[in-house]
């Protein structure tokens, strides 16, 4: 089936659980399954089974309308959508001529057949001209030798099409002494004497980020918050100030406060990922199952430094230099889930102080694409689109 067909049906679905409350018909239950059976990634029967009406005893409540958006998001084929007024559009009842005005940016000027099925209508697209979309730049890896004269040495020649470094020489640079072992994470980059490097083409113009525009910031203690207010969520993540020998530049919490956070209030199932550090693993793992979790997981980071050499030089660690950092993942009833999509493993290079890797989130999000998603102690840095984020930095 195509994109726009599958988009334009989870539309009317979504419109459907919005405006009926009568039971439904054989002919709709069988729709129901083969859009499940067709999409699977965007959550399962399973995951649905717990949501939507049509399954008795498990409320009137249907996410039909969060598949919708979360497929436009990751189709950018049918843009442009105005996500926002979708948005508003299917979280209310809306009429079918709404529906089509708000689909019609998606299907462009492609022809819309309106068939009967049951007492329900169901769109079909044939499938229309999508504007061009620029295909991402090829992926390109760093060459071993670290410099481009390095590696004309090494071959012989001319040097590879890898990314290269240059080292950066101050007037107090003694190139004697080797590289840094902080490399660009040095706090003292002016007065060092250890060599730096950057990348060879760093002065590149980088097109700037977009803001996220459908983020929820709360500025709040979460210790003290009532977060019952916000509903049950189907993924959330935390990153505890943990209390470890270390000065840090926030305030910490004791394992006897974390763990006294009401995270049951925050959901009857569903995902958590929990960072720790290395000394709390074993504490993570008894909150988590205090809260209600069954542990299922350890997601590992395992920090490189610029150079992409694993970061053996850390700033923690008691007998040994921690080069890794832990996310402990807890499961909750019949929680929601696009299974086996991801490994337990992230390789990625440390940023400001206690700042994740957005890997962790590229995987929380095709985990569960299609559910709510709640982050606590975030900071601005954190804010996505389609999450909600609590911290006292924001």
């Amino acid at each position: 089936m195509k994109p726009t067909t599958i988009f334009a049906t989870l539309c009317v679905l979504a419109v459907a659980a919005a405006e009926s409350n009568a039971p439904p018909t054989e002919a709709e239950m069988s729709k129901h399954k083969e859009m499940q059976d067709e999409y699977e990634g965007y959550g399962g029967h399973e995951w649905c089974r717990r949501h939507c009406r049509w399954h008795p005893g498990f409320g009137t409540r249907c996410f039909w309308r969060c598949w919708v958006l979360d497929f436009a998001r990751a189709h950018p084929e049918l843009l442009p959508i105005d996500l926002a007024s979708l948005h508003r559009r299917l979280a209310l009842p809306v009429a079918m001529a709404d529906l089509e005005r708000s689909l019609a940016p998606a299907v462009q000027s492609g022809a819309v057949t309106l068939q009967a099925f049951g007492h329900w209508t169901f769109l079909t697209h044939v499938e229309s001209a999508s504007p061009a979309v620029a295909a991402p730049p090829p992926r390109r890896g760093y060459c071993p030798a670290t410099t481009r004269a390095a590696c004309r040495r090494t071959s012989a020649g001319a040097a590879c099409s890898l990314v290269h470094f240059v080292p950066i020489v101050t007037r107090k640079t003694k190139a004697a002494l080797g590289d840094c072992k902080y490399l660009d994470t040095c706090r003292r980059l002016e007065s060092c004497a250890f060599v730096h490097y950057q990348v060879e083409d760093a002065c590149a113009p980088v097109a700037a980020a977009a803001p996220p525009t459908t983020a929820i910031a709360i500025a709040c203690d979460v210790t003290t918050y009532d977060v019952a207010r916000l509903g049950t969520f189907d993924a959330i993540v935390m990153d505890p100030p943990w209390e470890i020998n270390l000065q840090l530049p926030y305030t910490t919490l004791s394992d006897e406060a974390i763990g006294a956070l009401a995270i049951p209030a925050l959901q009857t199932a569903g995902w958590i990922f929990l960072w720790v550090a290395t000394g709390k693993l074993v504490v993570g793992r008894q909150l988590l199952r205090q809260w209600g979790y069954t542990v299922v997981d350890d997601i590992v980071w395992i920090k490189i430094d610029q150079l992409q050499h694993v970061a053996h030089q850390g700033r923690t660690g008691h007998w040994l230099n921690h080069s890794q950092e832990h996310c402990l993942v807890g499961r909750k009833g019949l929680a929601p889930s696009a299974a086996r999509l991801d490994c337990d493993v992230i390789v990625a290079a440390p940023r400001e102080n206690s700042r994740k890797p957005d890997e962790l989130y590229h995987l929380v999000e095709r985990v569960v694409p299609a559910g709510r998603k709640l982050e606590l102690f975030g900071r601005r840095h954190n804010l996505r689109d389609g999450w909600t984020t609590l911290g006292d930095q924001l």
